[in-house]
């Protein structure tokens, strides 16, 4: 495939997004092992582990020296805190917490430790603003009661995206008799096989009396024994896939030669200056150990792209954020082989842009509100974001099941709760 000219400066916008760090998100019901098994992929105490921990808001960790938390509110406000024990973080006053610390365990990836989706006290969810935030899942489930019929319905209603990575962790084998475990097992393979990259037992009490031992050799047996050598090599494929397909997509554009310039100064005509893009764009031209920490919160600080509320729209095939200026999708719900989600992004791309050149040429000056192609079949809904014309939501509708009226309210909705 060729590869897609655009200009540095979007270019630059591409770069930040394949580079960032990978987010990992641990979820799971209520009192499940979740803080324990950050915990054990921090390989130190980082987390409370007790039931008052539900209610405080997800935290996101990541490396870097700040010491200021970004509050993200269930409103898609933000706003900076110092750190202060003092000033209590409450489910209430925000859906998700971010602070840095400096640890090596968080180079290659953040993690987000989540409430327990069950808990009776929360009187909103944060998990909807959590999974705009996250590239793939550690999905913890008690192997008690693995799998429940409330989680399964919890993980259907996330988005899609979500699945090719992520990991279901059945927490306390250790508590089930070797053909109790294996029954399970079978079991929660069965119903869960795909819906997750991979499913792993593991037994907490074991890999946290690894991590203790002096032993070299025996913390070395136990830690395979636990199933904590197999979740970090687990992960550490996951993250390694994320930054493939990042690199992948990136690699999907040029950066578009610029026209040289004769200078009109220049008595010969090999005097030529060539710009330098980095003079024509405010962002950074490309990435540096110098401002990685400060794109990378650029970029987080600026986005919010779950489109998974789409799914809840009457007749819905599928559905894509997409950059117009690239073709770029930037997020994808659905499609289910109905139809090519990465095809559509970059047509429907044309169509945008073709829009807005009629209209330019018409002396038309308003937005789209939205394009409606009608089909034999079906209905595709263009509606380019109102705070970011040159992003739009493509939506693919079932026509004889469709309510077109009330699709587009629902998209608009979905647009409400966009950042770009």
């Amino acid at each position: 495939m060729t590869p897609r000219p655009v200009t540095q400066a979007q270019y630059d916008r591409l770069a930040r997004a394949a580079t960032r760090r990978t987010r990992v998100a641990l979820m799971g019901e209520f009192s499940v092992g979740k803080s324990t098994l950050l915990n054990l992929i921090m390989a130190r105490e980082v987390a409370t582990t007790q039931v008052t921990a539900t209610h405080v808001p997800a935290i996101w960790l990541r490396r870097g020296p700040s010491e200021d938390a970004v509050l993200f509110g269930y409103d898609r406000s933000r706003r900076v805190q110092p750190l202060d024990p003092n000033v209590p973080m409450t489910m209430d006053s925000c859906a998700i917490a971010r602070i840095e610390v400096d640890d090596e365990a968080l180079d290659r990836f953040d993690l987000i430790d989540t409430p327990g989706i069950s808990d009776p006290m929360m009187r909103q969810s944060p998990l909807g603003i959590i999974a705009g935030h996250t590239d793939f899942v550690i999905w913890c489930t008690t192997a008690v009661q693995a799998w429940r019929q409330s989680e399964v319905a919890t993980w259907e209603r996330l988005p899609e995206r979500l699945r090719a990575q992520s990991i279901l962790v059945v927490t306390g084998v250790d508590r089930l008799s070797k053909k109790d475990r294996k029954r399970v097992l079978t079991r929660v393979k069965e119903e869960a096989g795909k819906l997750f990259r991979t499913i792993l037992p593991i037994s907490s009490p074991d890999a946290a009396k690894a991590l203790e031992m002096e032993d070299p050799a025996a913390a070395a047996q136990t830690w395979q024994e636990s199933g904590g050598a197999a979740l970090i090599e687990e992960i550490e494929t996951s993250v390694a896939a994320m930054d493939a397909a990042r690199d992948a997509q990136l690699a999907r554009y040029q950066v578009r030669d610029p026209a040289p310039v004769v200078s009109p100064d220049s008595p010969a005509p090999d005097a030529i200056s060539i710009p330098d893009p980095a003079q024509d764009s405010p962002e950074p031209n490309g990435l540096t150990d110098e401002n990685q920490h400060s794109a990378d919160t650029e970029t987080e600080e600026n986005m919010s792209t779950d489109i998974s509320g789409l799914k809840d729209v009457t007749a819905f095939i599928g559905g894509c954020l997409v950059d117009s200026e690239t073709g770029l999708m930037l997020a994808s719900e659905g499609g289910n082989g109905l139809i090519d989600l990465e095809v559509a992004s970059a047509a429907n791309t044309e169509v945008v842009k073709a829009k807005l050149a009629a209209m330019n040429a018409l002396a038309i000056d308003d937005h789209i509100e939205d394009i409606l192609i009608t089909l034999g079949t079906q209905y595709h809904l263009i509606r380019p974001l109102a705070q970011s014309p040159t992003v739009f939501l493509y939506v693919a509708l079932d026509k004889k099941a469709a309510n077109l009226g009330m699709a587009r309210l629902q998209v608009k909705k979905v647009e409400q709760t966009l950042s770009i």
